[in-house]
């Protein structure tokens, strides 16, 4: 069974990314990640009411390829997909 890791990553809602995701020191990185967007913050500074306070995205690594997990959002709404 795959044991979950929780990361954390506040997304600022633009070309930015959270680098030092998974550990480098090591290869296997199989396993079953949630990554968690704190987007209430950025929807205040725009004084934009909006639906959801975080995002929650939930996805499974099964190799060694090098992925991006990007969010496309509006106030009441979200989409995610697997970037690569």
């Amino acid at each position: 069974m795959d044991k979950l890791a929780e990361k954390e990553s506040f997304h600022h809602i633009c070309n930015c990314y959270k680098k030092d995701f998974l550990e480098e020191s090591t290869t296997d990185h199989k396993g079953i990640y949630r990554l968690t967007y704190h987007v209430a913050p950025y929807f205040e500074r725009l004084q934009q009411d909006s639906f959801y306070p975080f995002i929650e995205v939930v996805f499974e690594i099964k190799d060694g390829n090098h992925y991006h997990v990007p969010i496309t959002l509006s106030p009441y709404g979200y989409s995610t997909y697997r970037g690569n």
